[in-house]
């Protein structure tokens, strides 16, 4: 634990040339200091730390700025000798001025191994490269703080301005956002002083995922066989639209009328890098040409269309085809009796022979009718005319050849046995969802996921006074959130850093909601800031 420091806690009117020194109640073994020391504003390389034993001294090659608040972060991740953690972060705050900035920023990370994620805010009124936005790419923060292990974070003793947040997991510990490599949060807006002059900031939510920037690019066309075509591409596609039934073109050449009959297109789901192209029977080693309309992606490149030539495949698809997931699972038991089947496959299906190979009924045999529905060529649902029984039992058949590839290739003979629940045991989740301040306009779009199983999930868009009910939903403990759908496309928008486009805001409930068998969960309000 840290024992003194000098400058003392809130110690105003420090000498610009003042140096910092902490000591600790026994001798340290840290880490790396830019994961164990923290300096807002941040100081970059003006800042040397030495550790000594017990001791952390920290010098500055240029005077410290006038009339500004200092804030030193000891991270946990500082260790004695016998290897014990601090029991938490510990900070420092001083100012070479006559008193302490109040300003105070909070808010949470929600991501998967929050540990390690940094909050960094850049000040908007400063005047930088020519004033234009921060790129945090190019751009080191003003002010940095680390989330805890759940997320939280605080910026305390902040000057009065704006702010722009983002949240990082800086992987390279340079304080710049290495695109492709790094995790970033982007805000729904910037943070900005009360009325009053205060800043006062609460709920700054952010979602990190893993980015890059620019557009993409088509690398390689291959052929694995004589019906499929693999399509790459230097990073994630994003589909804004189904891929339009002209959008892929085969030619013999750039320029010919000589064309290869393209039978569907679908993005590889487990790598979004790829898309999956099925045709008709290609000729050995015979020169062909690609084409991809660029219309239907969520980022269009400069050209209307991607093209590439690849040479054909005489040799035929002889795998199998995989069930890679389905809805219900083998021997679910509680299996929501109004819920459609899905079923996800690794490649294209024949869609047109697949009911033949499909087979549903309850235990004495009895058939259950419905209607198929396809997703993508990979991905099926069956909606039963009537709902299902429940409690009862089933059993899902997919048996060869109708359940097969668009090659032939039978699916290996599948039994998916599962036991509904009641209809009398649903119920259903109600509330109000808005924003905490006036702002854009759009629908507001709630979730629901059951904490302890992650697939059974359930989306409703609210009314335009923004009450939603989740009706017929399985009971059990949800998490519940909710986002404002700004451009109108049903997902939630990540937003850019660089140039800055605000991520849709959001909400994530605090409480975990308990549904219980016949009784609806109401009076869930949930307020987006």
């Amino acid at each position: 634990m840290v024992a003194e420091t000098i400058p003392g806690p809130g110690v105003v009117n420090v000498p610009l040339n003042a140096a910092l020194e902490i000591r600790f109640s026994e001798p340290v073994k840290p880490g790396p200091s830019g994961e164990a020391v923290f300096i807002s504003p941040f100081e970059g390389a003006n800042a040397v730390v030495k550790w000594k034993g017990s001791r952390l001294r920290i010098q500055f090659r240029k005077p410290l700025t006038p009339n500004r608040t200092y804030v030193v972060t000891l991270g946990s991740s500082i260790r004695d000798t016998r290897n014990n953690r601090m029991d938490s972060s510990f900070t420092l705050a001083f100012s070479t001025g006559p008193a302490l900035d109040r300003g105070e920023i909070k808010g949470r990370v929600f991501a998967s191994g929050d540990a390690g994620m940094d909050v960094w805010a850049y000040r908007m009124d400063a005047a930088r490269d020519g004033g234009t936005e921060p790129d945090p790419a190019v751009l080191t923060p003003d002010y940095i703080v680390q989330a805890a292990a759940d997320g939280a974070f605080r910026f305390r003793h902040v000057a009065p301005a704006r702010y722009r947040l983002f949240a990082v997991r800086d992987r390279a510990g340079d304080r710049l956002y290495q695109p492709g490599e790094d995790e970033i949060g982007v805000a729904s807006r910037d943070v900005e002083p009360d009325s009053d002059g205060a800043l006062r900031a609460d709920s700054c939510f952010f979602r990190p995922a893993r980015r890059e920037q620019g557009v993409p690019a088509l690398q390689a066309v291959t052929a694995p066989d004589r019906n499929h075509l693999s399509v790459r591409f230097d990073r994630w596609l994003t589909a804004a639209a189904p891929i339009p039934e002209n959008g892929v073109v085969i030619a013999a050449s750039a320029d010919s009328s000589d064309r290869l009959a393209v039978r569907n297109a679908y993005l590889n789901r487990e790598n979004p890098r790829e898309l999956f192209v099925v045709t008709a029977d290609q000729e050995e080693k015979k020169p062909y040409w690609f084409f991809l309309r660029t219309d239907w992606t969520a980022i269009h490149p400069d050209t209307s269309c991607w093209k590439a030539p690849f040479n054909g495949s005489g040799r035929p698809d002889t795998t199998r085809p995989k069930l890679m997931k389905s809805s219900p699972a083998f021997r679910e038991h509680a299996f929501n009796p109004l819920a459609p089947v899905r079923l996800t496959f690794d490649e294209a299906m024949d869609t047109v022979r697949f009911s033949s190979g499909f087979s549903l009924s309850d235990t004495s045999g009895r058939p259950v009718e419905g209607l198929f529905r396809w997703v993508d060529p990979a991905e099926a649902l069956f909606a039963p005319s009537a709902a299902f029984a429940g409690p009862a039992d089933y059993e899902l058949r997919l048996t060869g050849p109708g359940a097969g590839d668009v090659c032939g290739n039978a699916l290996a003979d599948t039994l998916i046995p599962f036991r509904t629940s009641t209809v009398d045991t649903l119920s259903e989740i109600a509330g109000t969802v808005r924003l905490s301040r006036p702002g854009p306009a759009g629908v507001f779009i709630v979730t629901a996921v059951q904490a302890a199983a992650p697939d059974v999930r359930y989306t409703v868009r609210a009314t335009g006074d923004g009450v939603f009910r989740i009706r017929e939903c399985l009971p059990g403990p949800y998490l519940l959130d909710g986002f404002l759908d700004r451009d109108g496309n049903g997902a939630w928008s990540a937003g850019a850093p660089f140039p800055f486009e605000p991520s849709e805001p959001f909400v994530v409930y605090r409480d975990t909601v308990q549904v219980r068998s016949r009784w609806p969960n109401e009076g869930n309000d949930l307020v987006v800031p």
